[in-house]
């Protein structure tokens, strides 16, 4: 969904458009739905992601590109 500070943003129903033609990101109604994946994604590299490389957490990219 969201996990570069700058987008892409991206929100598809699979159920409704499986080819995942139109990005709902954004649209209303879309908020409760938005909040909670961001928190689950957030759980998930708090959990499982090396804070060494974790740039949301202020690490440096192991890439070396701005992560801003």
């Amino acid at each position: 969904m969201a996990r570069f500070p700058n987008g892409p943003f991206e929100l598809d129903d699979m159920q409704e458009d499986p080819r995942e033609r139109f990005n709902r990101y954004g649209r209303p109604g879309t908020e409760a739905i938005r909040a909670d994946l961001a928190q689950r994604l957030d759980a998930f590299f708090d959990r499982y992601a090396d804070p060494e490389d974790n740039v949301w957490k202020g690490a440096g990219s192991k890439a070396k590109r701005p992560t801003e």
